[in-house]
């Protein structure tokens, strides 16, 4: 927790090292995510990553809008996936 502000996860990466920020959004998100984002991967930069270690973000959603690829565009510090959740139930016999 930062101060009121919740990350989500933090992660380090395996093959580099580097500090990554996750962002879970159960619905659509929209551009204010970005800002969102960015306040914790600057937060995280000056107060946890070590002297050359990079910290990046990912924003996972169930989908985006147009505003939110518009935002991100060009910002290789920020990756945007989508998910997908399908439930099957089946019965069972016991």
């Amino acid at each position: 927790m930062l101060g009121t502000w919740n990350i989500d996860y933090l992660a380090q990466a395996k093959e580099n090292n580097d500090l990554v920020v996750i962002e879970l959004k159960r619905g659509k998100t929209s551009d204010a995510t970005v800002g969102q984002i960015l306040r914790y991967i600057n937060w995280v930069k000056k107060n946890l990553a070590e002297e050359g270690q990079n910290v990046q973000g990912i924003i996972i959603a169930k989908s985006v809008d147009e505003a939110l690829k518009y935002s991100v565009m060009g910002n290789s510090d920020i990756e945007v996936k989508t998910y997908k959740v399908d439930f099957i139930l089946q019965s069972s016999k016991y």
